[in-house]
């Protein structure tokens, strides 16, 4: 089967989670199908308007920049709001990559088309692969869709969006329509879209993200790892672990003043990640020998802090769709403190894989900590094993099995009336 994957970013640009989920899913697919990926790419001349073709890595990639004023990879990097807002009205009716996509397409002939987030190559993408006639599949990742900036913080009233959200969501809901399948790995994200009037007309499925293949430890590697924990966790105390983005909404100052509500003595912060708030984790790491501030750190290197710690804390104040450090804490053994920020605790089990608490409080935070801080061996050794077995059906393989089953070759019209008309 020849299957066209479409999304914004790719690697080298990824920038989180969704681009993971995207890099596994073409991975697996390639080991039994043709897998080609069209993604945007940075400003390079005019000729980088053009798509152009690579194979990587057993990957047919087509890279292209579509018409904007800067690259959807530099979005965050202090743009101004009226150039934001610029950009967004240039993304949501972006002609050039509706041709550009008609064109790969037409050339390449795709028997399925899977397309994930498409904020920076444009929501004319959809009516693109309307005309394509084959099964289309596509993954939401977070509430781009309705929320131009992407970021909905916990707590805010979203079933009430402002008169901006209301007409972008008009907007971007019509473009998208309604695909054959529509993938959601949180019940919170499909909830949201829901509510919102999205993809009335389309299968909805919830499925966790694929576990990848580098982040998945061993049977054997996870008791070796376990037993290291528990060997340090006995005489050197609870490490706690943050891995991720150094900002503000990411939760971090609650963190920071929970840790130091802690009595024990033992207890250990390591941060490890970049972003605007590093001088300032750099300080309180100064101030507290406790904490320990690791700065970027390599894939291999996250991992060995995987088998050095115990608990990973993830104290967002966003709504969040499915934190893949989650997944990855899982999928090592270590049990996860987590706000309950959108969909980030809908897989933790209270006082079995882990605990969650209200985002934004401290001192529920505070009491989390405390709580893993005071577990026995026996009892910490029982929560690993749970928060190991939780992602052992979420591997690349599993989820692109079913991923493949979800529409069947005669299901070879996108929309939901055509496909009516088409059985008729």
């Amino acid at each position: 089967m020849r299957i066209l994957i479409i999304a914004s970013l790719f690697r080298p640009y990824s920038r989180g989670g969704a681009e993971i989920v995207v890099q596994t899913v073409a991975d697996q697919l390639k080991k039994n199908h043709e897998v080609l990926v069209l993604t945007t790419q940075a400003w390079n001349g005019f000729r980088s308007l053009l798509p152009s073709k690579w194979n990587e890595d057993g990957l047919i990639v087509y890279r292209f920049y579509p018409c904007n004023i800067f690259s959807f990879a530099s979005i965050e990097d202090g743009k101004p709001f009226l150039i934001r807002l610029v950009w967004h009205l240039f993304a949501l009716l972006n002609l050039h990559s509706y041709a550009v996509v008609r064109s790969v397409i037409a050339t390449e002939k795709p028997d399925r088309i899977y397309t994930h987030n498409l904020t920076g190559i444009g929501f004319m993408v959809p009516a693109a692969v309307r005309h394509a006639r084959v099964p289309w599949i596509h993954t939401v990742h977070d509430v781009h869709l309705a929320v131009p900036s992407g970021v909905l913080m916990a707590g805010k009233k979203s079933s009430r969006p402002g008169i901006v959200e209301w007409v972008y969501s008009a907007v971007t809901r019509a473009c998208m329509a309604a695909p054959a399948v529509v993938v959601f790995s949180s019940r919170f994200l499909l909830d949201f879209y829901e509510r919102r009037g999205f993809f009335s007309k389309s299968k909805k499925i919830l499925l966790p993200n694929p576990t990848p293949e580098s982040v998945r430890f061993r049977y054997e590697e996870y008791e070796d790892a376990l037993h290291a924990r528990l060997s340090s966790r006995s005489s050197e105390g609870t490490v706690f672990l943050y891995v991720g983005l150094l900002k503000v909404q990411k939760g971090l100052f609650d963190l920071l003043t929970a840790f130091s509500r802690l009595k024990d003595a033992n207890a250990r912060l390591i941060i490890a990640g970049t972003g605007p708030l590093q001088a300032a984790l750099e300080k309180a790491a100064l101030q507290d020998t406790r904490i320990t501030f690791a700065g970027h750190m390599t894939h291999n290197e996250v991992r060995q802090l995987y088998i050095r710690s115990h608990i990973t804390v993830v104290p967002s104040l966003l709504c969040e769709n499915s934190p893949m450090v989650i997944q990855e804490s899982f999928a090592a053994g270590i049990p996860v403190i987590a706000a309950r920020s959108g969909g980030a605790a809908e897989r933790i089990r209270e006082g079995e894989n882990g605990f969650a608490y209200a985002p934004g409080d401290s001192v529920l935070l505070a009491h989390a900590l405390d709580r893993s801080c005071k577990l026995t061996n026996k009892q910490y050794e029982t929560m690993s094993a749970r928060a190991y077995q939780t992602v052992q059906e979420d591997s690349s393989e599993q989820y692109c099995e079913r991923l493949l089953n979800f529409v069947s070759p005669s299901e070879n019209l996108p929309l939901g009336e055509d496909r009516r008309q088409a059985r008729k």
